[in-house]
């Protein structure tokens, strides 16, 4: 899904007879099939339509600016890094994870994913998170990308932004990330690859 801005996305499917109305965040696909002859039906379409171009500020990231250019503005901390574009985006449900680049800034990628929250689970608690706090740690580490920042991305009235209830609550989590490179995988030849993990080893 290209609009990471959007926590939620909504969307139409138009037969002759029938439309279906589809609403898509990270935790599922909703959708409900109706009749053009149903005036209560075609109302409700109208207010789809409505939200597809003005959504409510349940269904948008705040901290997310689409530009004109195609460019992404994002905000943590009250700090705003501009410029981004979409360099991967996996698929709209699920961990949902979107990651930016921007080459001319100090922090040259960022990357969000909507993690999995058990319904009484705090912050601290959620295992994901624990993991990731743990290997991005501040020290530096060979092969091991530098993270200054990672938590949950939250409103500016410091409400988390989250979709799903109970078992199914997705929070989404950002890192700002200080390092990039190639794919492992992505090495020409053997010898390179040993070559790489050598030097990786040596902290080189």
């Amino acid at each position: 899904m290209q609009r990471p801005d959007r926590v939620a996305v909504l969307g139409l499917y138009i037969s002759l007879h029938r439309f279906s109305l589809i609403l898509i965040d990270a935790t599922r696909v909703y959708y409900t099939t109706l009749s053009w002859n149903d005036e209560p039906a075609r109302k409700l379409l109208l207010r789809v339509l409505y939200y597809i171009n003005d959504p409510p500020t349940s269904m948008i990231d705040p901290t997310i600016t689409r530009k004109e250019n195609r460019t992404f503005t994002i905000t943590n901390h009250d700090e705003v890094d501009r410029g981004y574009t979409i360099k991967s985006s996996a698929r709209p449900t699920g961990h949902r994870t979107v990651v930016f680049q921007n080459e001319d800034s100090p922090f040259p990628v960022i990357k969000e994913q909507c993690l999995h929250c058990p319904p009484t689970a705090t912050e601290a608690e959620i295992l994901e998170h624990i993991i990731l706090q743990q290997v991005h740690q501040p020290e530096e580490m060979p092969g091991v990308v530098r993270v200054p920042w990672c938590g949950l991305v939250k409103r500016a009235d410091t409400s988390i932004i989250e979709r799903g209830s109970g078992d199914r609550k997705r929070q989404k989590v950002r890192l700002v990330l200080l390092d990039e490179g190639i794919p492992f995988m992505e090495i020409r030849t053997p010898y390179d690859a040993l070559v790489t993990a050598w030097d990786t080893l040596e902290g080189e």
